[in-house]
């Protein structure tokens, strides 16, 4: 018995010393904790707090008024409709622009089926180059087509989104600054609008950012570390700063000890859908370009996640690129960097 208890004991403390050993010997890789600055579906923007939940009013788009039914001093809830211009020629062409996409996407089925046939035949020697090519032009030109079709149908279903406007909140109109039946342009001042008790957020952007905002669009602020959803209230052009446009933010203040001027952190949504990565975190092999992420950290370790990517663009000492799989980074992630070491998907390393 005393010589079984002493081969367990051997037995123990020899898989104890491999395990102390293996874990010694395991790769300690170098990585770097992805941050705010690495996300390019938003752009940073840094404004402060003003006093007085006011807003100005304004459509985006032109038109004629027909529907301006409020005046000063009337109070309204959030969402009241305050004013309607006329949309009925945004109405015609947009149909008129659907009916034109569905009748290039017509065109382009054709388009395909012909090259397929000419592809095969080329292929067989039985046509000329020339042939071949007109075929292959039709068909490039019918896609570049229904890509321009497709822009002027959202471009018009935008600006129908913008022949009203609603009241941002519950708040008092201080002043209406145009008639019934008048003829307005983009951004021109319709009403003055005031809620009681409240803070905003003010800052400046040029017109790449501003023409993808709108009015109630909600947007994230970083306000004394902590993060809060506000609404925008005001897009407007404005000749006293020299980004161009003013943009004013609502947000529930009731939770927080604020004063006006303090420093506000502003990220408004981006169309674009990529990632600013250091060079040093993108590897190659097989003209392959892929990352690797460390996942399921704990007791010191952690697995490593192969994720394939594509470079956009490269800027600096940085890569904008996109997944290629249905992954997906956040703020906090850590990507493995370059060194000596090689790393494979799956793979176990000490941190």
């Amino acid at each position: 018995m005393k010589k079984i208890s002493l081969v367990l004991f051997a037995i123990s403390f020899f898989i104890f010393g491999c395990g102390k050993y293996l874990k010694n010997q395991m790769i300690e890789p170098k990585y770097v904790v992805l941050e705010e600055s690495n996300f390019v579906n938003q752009d940073k923007f840094f404004g402060y707090i003003k006093s007085g939940n006011s807003a100005i009013l304004n459509f985006q788009t032109e038109g004629k008024i027909i529907y301006l039914p409020y005046t000063k001093g009337d109070f309204v809830k959030k969402n009241t409709l305050l004013a309607k211009i006329d949309g009925v020629l945004y109405q015609i062409r947009l149909k008129e622009e659907k009916e034109r996409l569905k009748n290039a996407q017509i065109q382009l089925n054709r388009n395909q089926s012909y090259y397929k046939r000419m592809d095969i035949l080329h292929a067989q020697g039985a046509i000329s180059d020339n042939d071949w090519e007109d075929a292959y032009f039709n068909l490039k030109t019918s896609i570049e087509q229904i890509d321009i079709q497709k822009e002027k149908v959202n471009y018009l279903n935008k600006q129908i989104n913008f022949t009203s406007i609603l009241a941002p909140y519950d708040g008092y109109i201080t002043a209406k600054m145009v008639g019934l039946g008048e003829n307005i342009t983009p951004m021109q001042p319709v009403y003055s609008f005031v809620g009681a008790g409240k803070f905003f957020v003010e800052t400046n952007v040029n017109f790449s950012v501003a023409q993808k905002l709108k009015q109630n669009d909600k947007v994230k602020l970083n306000i004394q570390n902590k993060e809060i959803i506000g609404n925008i209230t005001h897009i407007a052009f404005s000749s006293i700063n020299s980004a161009g446009y003013t943009v004013k933010i609502s947000f529930d203040n009731s939770k927080l000890n604020i004063k006006e001027g303090q420093s506000v952190e502003i990220y408004f949504k981006n169309e674009k859908n990529g990632y600013y990565l250091p060079l040093e975190t993108v590897f190659e092999e097989e003209n392959q370009n892929f990352i690797f992420k460390l996942e399921k950290k704990q007791n010191d370790f952690a697995k490593i996640k192969k994720i394939l990517i594509e470079i956009k663009k490269l800027q600096g000492e940085f890569a904008l690129v996109e997944l290629l799989d249905n992954s997906t980074l956040k703020t906090g992630d850590s990507l493995l960097l370059q060194g000596k070491n090689k790393f494979f998907d799956g793979q176990k390393v000490k941190l």
